[in-house]
């Protein structure tokens, strides 16, 4: 967006001028523009990411093999290159990651567009349109276009929303298919209790499992990480 160029500007100028030696955090597109000034770059993967996830209450994604078909359409590394020049660690479509103290490492989970396709016919959505909806104006818009470009070329009916981040924020939990940024928390049972736990105000995916909140709530009371894992 214009004001991010306008404050990348004024960082590289007080740069330029020496009069800041460091800053806490540079943007993907950014990145080149501060190594070009000589700047020594230092990187720390962090648990902040983008979640493109459906309402699990919401036609037709209350139907799990759409969901899963979603999934197994879109290549995250893809989505990775495309949305932040590929400065990052590629998601698994769980999350929780690996600097969190209890990641647990599952089997890689599998991309096939045609397979994909198949699985949403097979639930009869092939021809279903599918609203993807993101915040405009910077890496969240281009990170949704990438997913959004790949479910078309398998064959999903993709209908691109973009909204202004003056109202995004007002209904942000009840889009029933649209991207979120979420910040880094030290550990993952903090995210899940967040996002996941029945009935919190951030669960914006509708997930709701007396099981899993049960067993997460035995977690977040375990201090070891290997047997909280």
């Amino acid at each position: 967006s214009s004001s991010t160029a306008r404050s990348v500007a004024v960082v590289v100028a007080a740069f330029e001028a020496e009069e800041i030696q460091v800053n806490d955090e540079t943007s993907a597109d950014y990145v080149e523009i501060l190594d070009g000034i000589g700047l020594i770059r230092e990187e720390k993967e962090t648990a902040g990411t983008i979640v493109a996830r459906m309402r699990a209450d919401a036609a037709p994604f209350d139907n799990v093999e759409v969901r899963r078909a979603v999934q197994m359409a879109v290549d995250n590394a893809v989505v990775l290159e495309l949305g932040l020049n590929g400065l990052g660690s590629v998601a698994e479509n769980h999350h929780v990651g690996p600097m969190h103290p209890e990641y647990a490492k599952l089997p890689a989970q599998k991309v096939d567009p045609v397979a994909a396709k198949a699985m949403l016919d097979a639930a009869g959505h092939g021809d279903t349109e599918m609203e993807l909806i993101s915040i405009d104006g910077d890496w969240r818009t281009v990170t949704t276009d990438a997913i959004g470009g790949q479910l078309r070329d398998a064959g999903f009916n993709i209908k691109r929303t973009i909204i202004p981040g003056s109202s995004f924020w007002n209904d942000w939990t009840k889009y029933p298919f649209s991207t979120t940024n979420w910040g880094a928390r030290p550990l993952g049972v903090q995210v899940y209790g967040l996002a996941y736990r029945s009935g919190e105000a951030w669960n914006e995916s509708g997930h709701t499992d007396p099981e899993f909140d049960a067993k997460l709530t035995e977690a977040s009371g375990i201090a070891d990480a290997d047997k909280r894992r």
